[in-house]
């Protein structure tokens, strides 16, 4: 069966359209898969950071509450209902953390926050409820387990400080790395040049194939050429030094050192 020359072309063109359609999926597929992950990370943690933004408000206002009422000299009810609401404000704050951990080590410092929370706040009612000439020596464990509950926050909002910080550089370093460039020409006679390139923090590599095809149509006065493939390959550098930038590159033309002719 003899190929018309329509029907050559398609030929030739056929792997090509289904790499493009695989790479093009393949990207997709990956910055799809990448966007959805990132985003579903930095959400859990920015929901922690919330909750610690919002429970260290809380124990400063519930520990500001309780140096008032046990200076008071007469019962204030109006302080009372504010400790109250603050004490559960806190409470529900150390659960919503507890339901959303997601970074190694957050449940550890989650657990010793709700443990230090809750003795903050059972140390408090004792303080409150005991003689002036007692407070004292209450006072002394309120503040250690303040402390204690403060540093755990502290800690708490550094690892999803982290997490968010380490889920963007992931992103923008798979980004990085499908920087793929496809270039695609056709020339008179039946060439067709296929390139491939990468680049990365100041790397580039780049490939390329260049497939002519057999030339048996010619004038009289010229000679028929047979078709050749042909791969080059180059690298290449960037590089800063004492303020000047430079680049080495490496590049191999033919490299399997077909004979060919235009």
């Amino acid at each position: 069966m003899i190929l018309s020359l329509r029907q050559r072309i398609a030929l030739l063109f056929l792997p090509v359209v289904l790499l493009l359609l695989g790479t093009g999926v393949a990207g997709v597929w990956m910055l799809d898969n990448l966007g959805r992950r990132s985003e579903d990370i930095i959400r859990e943690n920015v929901v922690s950071l919330k909750v610690m933004f919002e429970l260290r408000k809380e124990l400063n206002e519930l520990d500001r509450l309780v140096q008032l009422l046990a200076s008071a000299k007469m019962p204030n009810p109006t302080l009372q209902e504010e400790f109250q609401q603050a004490i559960l404000r806190s409470r529900r704050a150390c659960q919503l953390e507890l339901r959303n951990v997601t970074v190694a080590g957050e449940q550890e410092a989650a657990d010793a926050l709700s443990r230090h929370v809750e003795a903050m706040i059972v140390q408090a009612q004792r303080l409150l409820e005991a003689p002036t000439n007692k407070r004292a020596a209450l006072f002394s464990e309120y503040n250690s387990n303040h402390v204690h509950a403060q540093n755990h926050l502290a800690q708490i909002w550094t690892l999803n400080e982290q997490a968010i910080y380490a889920a963007d550089l992931a992103a923008r370093e798979t980004a990085d790395r499908s920087v793929v460039t496809l270039t695609l020409t056709l020339a008179s006679g039946l060439l067709l040049t296929l390139g491939l390139g990468w680049q990365h923090q100041g790397w580039s590599v780049r490939g390329e194939v260049r497939r002519s095809a057999s030339q048996k149509r010619v004038p009289a006065d010229d000679l028929p050429t047979d078709g050749h493939t042909l791969v080059n390959l180059s690298a290449s550098r960037s590089i800063e030094f004492g303020g000047l930038e430079a680049l080495a590159f490496l590049r191999i033309d033919n490299l399997s050192d077909e004979l060919a002719f235009n």
